[in-house]
């Protein structure tokens, strides 16, 4: 159980890092990058929540 728990932190983190350098690498799609982090992140917390939310996009 706390072994599971560890990886999907460490996927989480490193999601992040690789997310940052993505951002430094391209400027222009950091907008958009941060749209998806949001979404993926949205994503696991809660679906009626982007459902919800697509009504005011």
């Amino acid at each position: 159980m706390l072994t599971s728990v560890i990886r999907i932190m460490w996927r989480l983190l490193s999601w992040e890092i690789f997310l940052h350098k993505y951002r430094k690498l391209s400027k222009i799609m950091f907008y958009v990058g941060d749209l998806e982090t949001f979404s993926w992140k949205m994503l696991f917390v809660s679906e009626d929540f982007i459902q919800q939310s697509r009504h005011f996009l």
